[in-house]
């Protein structure tokens, strides 16, 4: 499939592509009974992806190979949810994607089929108060003693990161630095979490190389967010370094970042780094909002186009959580009525 561009899928996998940091999210945050029945030192990633390439905006997926204790394998299968409100069809999106797993296995005629543990990776702003079981997308209040047994239903693990206190967020320098920052990505208090995430990130007076690079990608995915900008990475970078007692010329770590972007960001930079970014920003948010509103209502109106064209990146995100709620294009048209 199509390779997914989303920051938050590049960021958090690249976290998970070391193993190590893999192991520690399954033994941290998975159920204790699941994890203490993998054999964490047996990871091994896949990389297909199986996300519907529409809905790779708001979705992105990991699937890894890992041992049992007892010898045998076990899949687990990651379904990142990027949107800042929980999507009321995950559980039949994640059936599909299940489905085309196991269908892989099918036309490579292995067999039985293995056991995918199921997690939904949620760090948007409301609440999920979303059913976890497939099962919740029907009504059957009426019947359902007679016809529970014939509909297919399932159960995924929800790793909701805003049911986490920022100090539980633990794990080594990768995945905690990671999880604070995708858990404040969608949140006011992002610049005041920088910090903090670049203290977990650089641990020593003398910072290690690998530290650095994990500093890089932090920088690329603000940037590529449009959460934060390049001024505010830095300043917050060489507040932390001083505290470590580091005192780096600030033209050899202006070079060292441009460096690092020039590696991490080569398309769109040339035209210039954020006025680039703030365009791709802006012009993904307006698909969205697009898609949803043709979704809901069909074909809209020219003018109301035009005026939806009009928003800024955070009005756009706004709108693409309000559109779960209109009943009509009247609802749509005093939405944006307001913000006159």
């Amino acid at each position: 499939m199509q390779e997914n561009k989303n920051p938050h899928d590049q960021f958090f996998k690249q976290a998970l592509t070391r193993k190590e940091t893999a192991a520690e999210f399954f033994n941290l945050y998975l159920p204790k009974p699941v994890a203490n029945l993998l054999d964490l030192t047996r990871i091994e990633q896949i990389k297909d992806s199986f996300v519907d390439v529409e809905l790779q905006e708001h979705f992105s997926d990991a699937l890894f190979r890992v041992g049992l204790k007892d010898g045998k394998d076990v899949y687990i299968y990651i379904l990142l949810e990027h949107k800042s409100f929980p999507d009321n069809w995950v559980s039949l999106q994640l059936l599909r994607y299940l489905v085309r797993i196991w269908e892989k296995f099918q036309r490579e005629k292995k067999k039985p089929l293995p056991v995918i543990f199921p997690v939904v990776f949620y760090h948007g702003k409301r609440k999920w108060k979303v059913a976890r079981e497939f099962g919740g997308l029907f009504d059957l209040r009426k019947h359902l003693l007679h016809f529970q047994k014939y509909i297919p239903d399932f159960r995924y693990y929800l790793c909701d990161l805003s049911e986490y206190k920022d100090e539980e967020l633990i794990g080594s320098t990768p995945l905690a630095a990671t999880l604070r920052l995708l858990k404040h990505i969608f949140q006011k208090d992002l610049k005041i979490q920088l910090p903090e995430a670049l203290r977990l990130t650089i641990k020593s007076d003398e910072p290690q190389d690998c530290e650095l690079e994990y500093v890089r990608l932090m920088l690329i995915y603000l940037l590529r967010s449009n959460k934060i900008t390049e001024q505010e990475f830095l300043e917050a970078f060489r507040m932390v370094l001083k505290e470590r007692g580091v005192f780096m010329e600030e033209t050899f770590i202006d070079r060292w970042i441009n460096q690092g972007l020039q590696q991490g960001l080569q398309q769109g930079l040339q035209q210039g780094l954020q006025q680039g970014l703030q365009k791709g920003v802006q012009q993904e948010s307006l698909n969205v909002a697009l898609r949803l509103l043709r979704k809901r209502f069909g074909k809209i109106d020219s003018k109301t186009e035009e005026r939806v064209k009009s928003l800024s990146v955070s009005e756009l995100e706004d709108l693409s959580e309000a559109i779960l709620d209109f009943q009509t294009k009247g609802d749509l048209k005093e939405w944006l009525n307001k913000l006159s």
